[in-house]
Parts: structure tokens; C-alpha cells; sequence
């Protein structure tokens, strides 16, 4: 099989207005957002026309914007012709999500929160009800499905949509595929689709041990052609990262995404990241969070 690792795509960033249209509960800590209306599709803002939303690679990502928590006021992006700007006073409030499903011909788009209890974001998924309005922006970017004969992902609860994209992308392919999906209880585990012959296992999580992702992929065979795909807590992907580049593992054959950090809320973690974003490059694939 030829192996084929696509280039990432850049697009033009628009500010959408959707509105929550369906809430599914996925498991007691997981719960899936469908936002719907017409700005998912082409639209003109401020006299720009507005290219319809698209999203296809495992682990893109948009942005939600967030009413200020003290003073509830939400500031959003201004539109222009080829992307957005972004006020400083108030600067707009905003958290990355991986598209969990996107369908162009019905107009929805699914999100889904990790209720974890705390965070701007988390407080919002839980308190939502149906009909309200909710901003979005984004993607910046897509990547596409890499080809090759292997794949091995490996994640926690907050790396499930961009697994789940990933099976769901790969399920009628003649690939090899190797999963280790961590939750922190059996209530955490939900089927996903998967190509024929996946070894799928799910495992319990330990946050008092990061190395322990990075152990359990030591046991796994990483042959030439295997691209490695692995999300999850901030010091556990370091780990990871270092196996891999010990290993040898071309750093195009693999994506490692931080989404948190253990003992930092997700407010905290945000603004940590984009601190370090701003000042060392070198550490991160990318960062964001579910």
C-alpha cells in the first residue's frame, strides 16, 4: 500500500450563529450538542460572502464562543472577508471542539462536552436547553485521512470525538487498526464503529500516572507505515511523544494533541496554553479542548 500523509488544508474563518437543537446524554460524563441553522450553509456577513462550513478531517477543530461568567456579556469575532477579528476590551471568550459529526444536507453539526463540573465550558454544556443561540468559528484548518496499512489511537474520555471520527472514517477500510481508549469508569465506555478485524480495548484510567498511556503503547509493534494518533492529558502525551521519537516514528506518521492537564480546571488550562502558544512552539502538535 502506498503510504500518503496529506497536507493540511487552510481555510477562510467565518463566524457562525447556530442554534442547540438536539442533547444526548452518550454516557453519565459525555454528552453530545447538535447545533443547527442556515449559517452551517454559504451566507453573507457584513457584506462578505460566506463559504458553507466544511469539516472532514479526524481531529479539526472550531471554536464556541462563551458569555463572560462575571459580567455574562459575550464578545464575538467581527467578520471580514477572509477571516475574523477579534476585539481586546472585552476579548472574546472561546473553547476548541472537535466536530464529532458533521451533516451538511440536514444542517447539524455535534459537539460533545466532557461534564466534568467546572469550566466555562462544561458549565454551559450542562445547563444548555434547547433553542439557544450559540457562535462558532472555524475550521482554520483540515487535514486529511492519512493512508496507510496501520493505524494505533490511543486517548482518554476527552479524545473520544476525534477517535470516533477516526473509526468512523476508517470502518470500510482494509486497514489494521489498534485502539486503546481510556475512561475513568465502565459508565465511560460506549460502542463505536470500527473496520472489520479492530482490536478495540477499552481500559481504566489512572491520573496519577501519565506514563502509563505511553507503557501500555511500549507493548505495541510500531512496523514501518504505522501512523500513531494519541489525545488526551497534557504530561501523558509528553510521554508519548518521547516514546515515539525514541522509537523512531517519522514525525509526519504521527499527531499527539494535549486536551488537559491534571490539576489545572479547563479555564486554567486554556489560558496556560495559549501563554506557552505564544512563547515555545516546539513542545505541542496542537492543543485543544473537548
Amino acid at each position: 500500500m502506498t503510504i500518503t500523509v496529506p497536507a493540511t488544508t487552510r481555510m477562510r474563518i467565518a463566524l457562525r450563529k447556530l442554534s442547540v437543537v438536539a442533547i444526548r446524554d452518550i454516557t453519565p460524563a459525555l454528552r453530545r450538542i447538535t447545533l443547527g441553522g442556515a449559517e452551517l450553509g454559504a451566507f453573507r456577513a457584513n457584506g462578505h460572502d460566506i463559504e458553507a462550513l466544511r469539516t472532514g478531517g479526524p481531529d479539526d477543530h472550531i471554536k464556541l464562543f462563551f458569555p463572560d461568567p462575571v459580567t455574562g456579556v459575550l464578545s464575538l469575532p467581527v467578520q471580514r472577508e477572509n477571516h475574523i477579528d477579534w476585539p481586546r476590551n472585552p476579548a472574546p471568550i472561546s473553547r476548541d471542539y472537535t466536530p464529532r459529526a458533521f451533516d451538511p444536507a440536514a444542517g447539524t453539526l455535534d459537539l460533545e462536552f466532557v461534564l466534568h463540573g467546572h469550566g466555562i465550558a462544561s458549565t454551559w454544556a450542562a445547563g444548555v436547553s434547547l433553542g439557544d443561540t450559540a457562535y462558532v468559528a472555524g475550521p482554520p484548518t483540515t487535514d486529511g485521512l492519512p493512508v496507510c496499512p496501520r493505524y494505533v489511537l490511543i486517548g482518554d474520555e476527552t479524545a473520544l470525538p476525534a477517535i470516533g471520527n477516526w473509526l468512523a472514517l476508517l470502518k470500510d477500510h482494509d486497514v489494521t487498526l489498534t485502539a486503546l481508549l481510556y475512561s475513568r469508569t465502565a459508565d465511560g465506555e460506549q460502542p463505536l464503529p470500527a473496520p472489520p478485524g479492530a482490536s478495540i480495548t477499552w481500559l481504566r484510567q489512572d491520573t496519577s500516572r501519565p506514563e502509563a498511556m505511553a507503557e501500555a503503547l511500549a507493548e505495541i509493534d510500531l512496523p514501518e507505515g504505522t501512523f500513531v494518533w494519541a489525545g488526551g492529558e497534557r504530561e501523558a502525551m509528553r510521554a508519548i511523544r518521547r516514546q515515539l521519537a525514541a522509537r523512531g516514528v517519522p514525525r509526519p506518521m504521527t499527531s499527539v494533541v494535549a486536551y488537559w492537564r491534571a490539576g489545572l480546571d479547563q479555564d486554567q488550562f486554556e489560558d496556560e496554553e495559549e501563554h506557552e502558544h505564544d512563547h515555545d512552539h516546539d513542545d505541542h502538535d496542537h492543543d485543544h479542548d473537548h
